[in-house]
């Protein structure tokens, strides 16, 4: 009956030391297996000159070191390698509920031939 109950908290604080390990951890930008997205421009989301546009268009304003993504379109690693990016930025954003005109928290893609 001990073995039972020293098994069970053992494999509970495994689990949850690897449920915090992954929370902590962010989430990478990868070519094969993420969704891409296409944008125009990538700059920094404490740009003084989108705080304006983004209330302007009821976006939330990004914090401090968020990237934000322009004129953005979904694309996929098939037609990255076909050119159908090449004149923007491939990136992963957090959130592209915004009709493509612009998307929060984005990141480079890893993985990039």
């Amino acid at each position: 009956m001990f073995g039972n109950r020293a098994l069970f908290a053992t494999t509970s604080l495994a689990l949850l030391a690897a449920a915090i390990a992954q929370s902590t951890t962010p989430t990478q930008c990868d070519f094969l297996t993420s969704p891409l997205l296409c944008c125009q421009q990538v700059v920094s989301g404490d740009l003084p000159i989108l705080g304006p546009i983004l209330q302007a268009l009821g976006i939330p304003l990004p914090g401090a070191g968020t990237e934000v993504g322009l004129n953005c379109s979904s694309t996929n690693s098939i037609e990255v390698l076909l050119g159908a990016c090449a004149t923007g930025d491939v990136v992963c954003c957090d959130n592209n509920d915004f009709g493509g005109i612009i998307a929060l928290g984005c990141q480079n893609v890893t993985g990039l031939l």
